[in-house]
Formats: C-alpha cells, sequence, structure tokens
C-alpha cells in the first residue's frame, strides 16, 4: 500500500490532544510538572501520616460538652422523631431523582430497547 505510514497503530500524543506539533516539548514539560507536584504532595503525606502515628506527641485532651441552660424549654417530640425524618428524606430522594430517570429512560441513545411499557 503506497502512502501508508510503516507503523500504523503508533500516533502522536501532540496530535490527539488538538495542539500543534511545535508544542509538544511544552506539553511534555507541563505533564512532567504535575506529575512532580503529584510525588512531591505523595511523599508530603506519607510523611505527616507517619509522623502523626508514630511520632507525635500524646496528650489527654478534654473535650467539653455543652449543657442544657436551666430556663430552656424541652425540645418538641416531632424533632425527634427519627421515622419522620427518615420519611422525608426518602420523600426528598425520591422527588429529586424521579424526573432525570425518567428523561434517561424516554430519551435513551438510538439503538437501545424501549421502556415505554413501563412508564404507561
Amino acid at each position: 500500500m503506497a502512502g501508508m505510514p510503516a507503523n500504523k497503530h503508533k500516533t502522536d500524543v501532540a496530535s490527539q490532544l488538538g495542539t500543534e506539533p511545535d508544542l509538544k516539548g511544552t506539553l511534555i514539560s507541563v505533564l512532567a510538572l504535575g506529575g512532580f507536584i503529584v510525588f512531591i504532595g505523595i511523599i508530603l503525606m506519607l510523611y505527616i501520616f507517619c509522623y502523626m502515628v508514630f511520632t507525635a506527641p500524646k496528650e489527654k485532651q478534654e473535650f467539653p460538652l455543652a449543657e442544657v441552660a436551666e430556663d430552656a424549654e424541652p425540645t418538641p417530640m416531632f424533632l425527634e422523631n427519627w421515622k419522620l425524618w427518615i420519611g422525608i428524606t426518602i420523600t426528598l430522594i425520591v422527588f429529586a431523582y424521579t424526573i432525570p430517570f425518567m428523561d434517561i429512560i424516554q430519551h435513551s441513545p438510538p439503538g437501545s430497547p424501549g421502556y415505554e411499557a413501563l412508564i404507561r
């Protein structure tokens, strides 16, 4: 086959990213700088973790808890009802996700089987 490159499976990274070939060196430099910053971050996190676990000074710390004021009113019972709050949470989740799921089902990509029988 005339005119075809010897190895057609290898491609240039810069051409895949839509950059000009003369910017290839700049692109590689920026990627190398980003990788170096990530590497330094990982090393720093490992150092901090090892320091906190093994060599940091350990002290007993008191955590004061708030006390109820003498003239405070009691908490209303509906605020202490877990069934109410779980029901409200489930209702809000269903309300928030119903329209997006219906849209996904009705406007599925071409070639996928329809779900109109479920909706009607």
